[in-house]
């Protein structure tokens, strides 16, 4: 179940990221799905700086 705070998306990227973004995720113990999340948070953090 989703959290009321949270909302589901579908994303396409090739085999080739997906395979070295399963790769990050395990070097940092971290579902894919939470590495998306990461991801994208930092990124938002990043470019609000700017």
């Amino acid at each position: 179940m989703i959290k009321n705070t949270n909302t589901r998306i579908s994303v396409t990227v090739s085999k080739d990221n997906r395979d070295k973004l399963k790769e990050l995720a395990k070097k940092e113990n971290r579902s894919m799905s939470n590495m998306v999340e990461h991801l994208i948070t930092s990124y938002i953090e990043r470019s609000s700086e700017k």
